[in-house]
């Protein structure tokens, strides 16, 4: 290190560019925002030049693929992608299909750019399949309609059980610049090697579309041509364009933005009292009428006490019920179980159907009936 010194003090020609190296964790503040370039998105950087990386989707990257193991960041590339378009774009400029097993993205794409969202294999086919619709559409009138994106995350969970959800769009891959559709797939890079043999993922490769590998095992073989994949930090990975030599970025960390919490009063108080609260039961929660016989409400108005209705159940205090002490008939209401058994069987009270429940409560205000 002294010799090192030695000479680099003694030096007095142009010293050596110093090596710079990417970064770990990029913030995505440090890229190009929509006003500085309106029509690519922007991604991260590249370390060959230390410039920004951007998708244009609009002609240079139909399609993008990306493949990565657990971790690694295709997601979080999928997001920025998601709010780079949503940037760029307006609600009738750009509508976004999104197939997303987990549900990570549903929340990062406002209600007005959401064309679809699917949750499963068959649910993603089916809309494969409107999509197609659309596009069939266009093939007359190619300037007609927004930009579709299709956002397919996950493509490994998608396509479980020979589902094939993209399927219907590879009439249109070839030709998607034209019909304005873009097609982003994630998908692990374990099975990379095998998955690679899927029509869809032939598709896009075929067609011109970009490959992002990110972390992975080196021993699932090569994924492109001389290209493997091998373990990296999260968000590093290698972009391969065609007509270009793979350069090694790193994608910004774009977090998912959480919408801002509802305002929680604080004026009111944690524990009000019981005569401060005013309890308001709407008039459309029914309940059942009281069933008590006309007897007991007679022996009510009389004064009597209250006899028990039915027979006596046996162990209650007082034993089964008898003859009054005055010695009147024991009413249908007190009469023994043998005694029950020897009256002839009457009908049940019927049920009381919907239109004739009253409701328990009324509202404030209301005139109770006499």
């Amino acid at each position: 290190e002294r010799l090192a010194r030695e000479s680099a003090a003694r030096w007095g020609g142009q010293g050596a560019a110093p090596i710079r190296l990417l970064p770990e964790v990029l913030s995505p503040a440090e890229l190009p925002d929509a006003i500085d370039e309106p029509d690519a998105v922007p991604l991260g950087l590249r370390q060959d030049t230390m410039q920004p990386v951007a998708l244009d989707l609009a002609s240079r990257d139909p399609h993008l693929l990306v493949l990565g193991d657990s971790r690694c960041g295709k997601t979080t590339t999928l997001r920025g992608i998601v709010q780079g378009a949503i940037d760029r774009h307006s609600a009738e400029e750009l509508v976004i299909a999104l197939m997303d097993a987990r549900g990570e993205l549903a929340a990062e794409i406002p209600d007005a750019y959401l064309g679809g969202h699917a949750s499963s294999g068959r649910q993603a086919r089916l809309l494969a399949e409107s999509i197609a619709v659309e596009l069939e559409k266009r093939q007359g009138d190619r300037g007609a309609g927004p930009r579709i994106l299709v956002i397919a995350d996950d493509f490994d969970i998608l396509a479980a059980g020979g589902q094939e959800p993209l399927r219907p769009l590879l009439p249109y891959l070839a030709s998607a610049r034209d019909l304005r559709l873009n097609v982003v797939v994630s998908r692990p890079v374990a099975g990379a090697s095998r998955a690679m043999f899927d029509v869809a993922l032939q598709g896009i490769r075929d067609t011109g579309g970009t490959t992002l590998i990110m972390s992975g095992d080196r021993s699932e073989g090569a994924l492109l041509p001389k290209l493997y994949a091998e373990p990296m930090i999260a968000g590093r990975g290698r972009l391969a364009r065609r007509g270009e030599r793979p350069t090694l970025v790193q994608v910004a960390d774009f977090v998912a933005e959480i919408p801002d919490a509802a305002p929680v009063a604080t004026d009111a108080p944690l524990s009000p009292a019981a005569s401060d609260v005013v309890t308001e039961i709407p008039d459309a929660v029914p309940v059942a009428t009281d069933a008590r016989p006309a007897s007991a409400a007679s022996d009510r108005a009389a004064g009597t006490t209250g006899a028990p209705v039915g027979p006596a159940v046996d162990g209650a205090a007082g034993g089964p019920a008898g003859p009054g002490s005055d010695g009147r008939a024991p009413s249908p209401e007190t009469a023994s179980p043998d005694e029950e058994d020897a009256r002839p069987a009457t009908s049940p009270t019927p049920p009381q159907t919907d239109g004739e429940q009253k409701p328990l409560l009324r509202r404030r205000g209301a005139n109770r009936a006499p």
